[in-house]
């Protein structure tokens, strides 16, 4: 009965995109659809050693535990020019690829930090759902410095961890992120 009370609802009220949904768990890569459909040379911007490791739940939900034969990732400057970014995905045969964004503001080239902010974004790339911190703080991450590869490459190592659900952008589902570890590349570039 309450799911058809939801539509009139919104309706009597003027809510745009309300609705009630039970949206089943998405069907997420495993690392074996992963290996099946990404090469064993890394995507991107990997390092040798990359690696993305985490739980989702929620309206996702995944266990991740991915190393750079499974991982395309890339990382740079954010747009604004504040801090940096790291991009992880995991493509699936059968499935939704899932990709995850870590933009740090207060990261510095070549340097590390402790709760740093950080703004996180899950992206159901098959599926068109984006699931976003919206600049809340409520996600930090603890970086290590990273080692020089040459030119304005670093490696960028660390554990992210966040104290609320990230909310679906558009919609009313949310998942929750786990404390998640990670080793990528930033190409920090002219910056």
């Amino acid at each position: 009965m309450r799911k058809n009370l939801i539509p009139g609802l919104c309706l009597l009220l003027g809510i745009a995109g309300c609705e009630s949904r039970q949206a089943p768990a998405a069907a997420v890569a495993t690392p074996d659809d992963a290996a099946r459909n990404i090469s064993d040379a890394p995507a991107g911007d990997c390092v040798a050693n990359a690696f993305f490791k985490g739980r989702v739940s929620g309206a996702v939900q995944a266990e991740l535990d991915v190393d750079r034969r499974r991982l395309s990732c890339e990382g740079g400057p954010r747009p604004d020019g504040e801090g940096a970014r790291l991009y992880f995905a995991i493509a699936g045969e059968r499935s939704a690829a899932l990709a995850v964004i870590v933009a740090l503001p207060e990261l510095r080239r070549g340097q590390g930090g402790e709760e740093l902010a950080a703004n996180v974004t899950l992206i159901l790339e098959g599926e068109a759902r984006f699931f976003s911190t919206q600049n809340q703080q409520t996600c930090w991450a603890d970086i290590a410095a990273g080692e020089h590869l040459g030119g304005a490459r670093y490696v960028t190592e660390g554990r992210l961890y966040c104290i609320a659900p990230l909310a679906e952008v558009g919609g009313m589902d949310s998942v929750s992120v786990g404390e998640t570890e990670f080793r990528g590349v930033i190409d920090w570039g002219e910056s």
